[in-house]
């Protein structure tokens, strides 16, 4: 008989998931599992302004980082007045001006400092835990599924939305910024659930939150099943 191996949560093991916006779909996913009761999740815009716990629920073992998550939506969500590319690739057939790769690089950098600053206080103030960065979701590929657009991207929208191409393009570069910040301190990277992603690299509409940026209940629900998998020990059956 050929030994089958199966991974199972370690109840033993407790996660403290942290970071902002897209932390809510693992929230809601996690709010229909009642009995978990080693996974905190904490929104810290939240947290800071009072509307939540002012000490952490327990020593995590995991502290899972959802941090870092819209800066490509920021740069790239809506066409720009002047449409632009990136190192040259042709997305379309609009004239557009090329902004060198290192350059967006370099911007990306700037536009991730202050959340260099929390990921670096976090693991100050978790010296002994396991560290996973947990990557957003890409860019959300059916826009008829997006209902709301905040005030910041309501400003934005008059031109309409940018290409896929590029979205994805622009997307890739923060998310390899997040998992170089992850390398360099010794974390785990947690890329999207393959099952939500599109051939093309994008959110499928499934997981649409509603909104331009963000998973829903349903996404969530698969990256709470990652998190648990990573601390999982292994079975033999």
């Amino acid at each position: 008989m050929t030994e089958t191996l199966r991974t199972i949560p370690d109840p033993n093991k407790r996660y403290l998931i942290v970071g902002m916006s897209h932390t809510n779909a693992i929230a809601k996913a996690k709010a229909d599992r009642p009995n978990l009761n080693n996974v905190a999740v904490i929104n810290l815009r939240k947290k800071n302004a009072g509307d939540g716990p002012q000490e952490w629920p327990f020593k995590p073992d995991v502290v899972c980082l959802s941090i870092a998550g819209n800066q490509h939506n920021i740069i790239t969500l809506f066409e720009r007045p002047q449409p632009f590319t990136v190192g040259g690739e042709v997305f379309d057939s609009k004239p557009r001006t090329s902004i060198p790769l290192q350059m967006m690089k370099d911007t990306i950098n700037h536009k991730n400092s202050v959340n260099r600053e929390t990921i670096t206080e976090l693991h100050s103030e978790f010296p002994d835990a396991e560290f996973m960065y947990i990557c957003a979701p890409p860019p959300i590929s059916d826009t008829s599924t997006i209902r709301h657009l905040p005030e910041l991207f309501e400003k934005m929208s008059k031109a309409g939305y940018a290409p896929d191409g590029l979205r994805t393009a622009v997307y890739k570069l923060q998310s390899d910024w997040y998992q170089n910040v992850a390398e360099e301190n010794g974390a785990a990277f947690l890329p999207p659930p393959a099952e939500a992603v599109t051939d093309h690299g994008m959110l499928a509409s499934e997981y649409c939150g509603g909104d331009p940026t963000h998973g829903n209940k349903k996404y969530g629900a698969l990256v709470l099943d990652q998190i648990l998998a990573f601390g999982a020990k292994t079975d033999g059956t």
